[in-house]
């Protein structure tokens, strides 16, 4: 497939079986994907923050609109909000929902945990398609 290089590789032996191994040499995720990783992370980045204003602690919009990303030319992603509490409300099981579904639950970790656990949604997608396209990559070089 194109956008994955080969190069190299050869067979050893472990625990009694023959391995194969093959030495990626370069992967161009742009023509792969034919998106570059700044506009996927985008785009994640607008859904991860549908998420966090659904797990918002306060209704009262004011946190909630200031939730906030920024992708960097290397696909890098940032994710803040502006208001002081926020921060609290995430780390300290003291506070609870007032409303909304989660009425009485602690607000700990609305923020950390809905981050955390968003990087393998974007992720997995991409390792799928380069062990994909890695299997199916003709070989350059010795091997």
């Amino acid at each position: 497939m194109a956008g994955i290089k080969r190069g190299a590789g050869g067979k050893f032996a472990a625990h009694g079986a023959e391995v194969e191994f093959i030495v990626v040499r370069e992967i161009d995720m742009e023509h792969m994907m034919g998106v570059t990783l700044a506009e996927v992370m985008d785009n994640e980045g607008d859904r991860l923050l549908t998420e966090l204003r659904d797990v918002s602690p306060l209704d009262t919009g004011a946190l909630r609109s200031s939730l906030e990303t920024e992708v960097f030319p290397d696909g890098a992603m940032e994710v803040r909000y502006r208001k002081d509490y926020g921060r609290p409300l995430d780390m300290s099981d003291r506070y609870h929902y007032r409303s909304t579904s989660n009425k009485g639950s602690p607000t700990k970790g609305w923020f950390s945990d809905t981050v955390g656990r968003f990087p393998a949604s974007i992720v997995d997608p991409w390792v799928n398609l380069i062990e994909g396209a890695w299997r199916n990559a003709p070989r350059t070089g010795r091997g």
